[in-house]
């Protein structure tokens, strides 16, 4: 997983990002741009399905800045209670 972690063309988010304090070592969250989705699946061998472990968020036109409040909505987005969890401590810390 660490050879996509790498990859400058996904902006890590949610389990990914850093400032999530996940530890989610088979799993995998971030934004892709749209122009670039097609060459990453080609390099890391990524397919659509059910039960993978990558989660990307295509965009249009630029990668979003990554800050506490996207992290916290793409970490509740999973619906499991550990992700749900830091989301709401993410929250909290965030607004004092």
């Amino acid at each position: 997983m660490e050879y996509l972690r790498d990859d400058k063309r996904i902006a890590l988010s949610g389990i990914s990002a850093p400032e999530s304090f996940m530890s989610a070592q088979a799993e995998l969250e971030g934004y892709v741009m749209r122009s670039d989705i097609e060459p990453l699946a080609e390099d890391h061998y990524l397919s659509v399905g059910s039960r993978n472990n990558v989660r990307l968020h295509i965009v249009a036109d630029r990668l979003p800045e990554i800050g506490v409040g996207l992290i916290a909505a793409d970490l509740a987005d999973w619906r499991r209670p550990r992700e749900d969890g830091q989301a709401a401590r993410l929250v909290r810390q965030a607004i004092g």
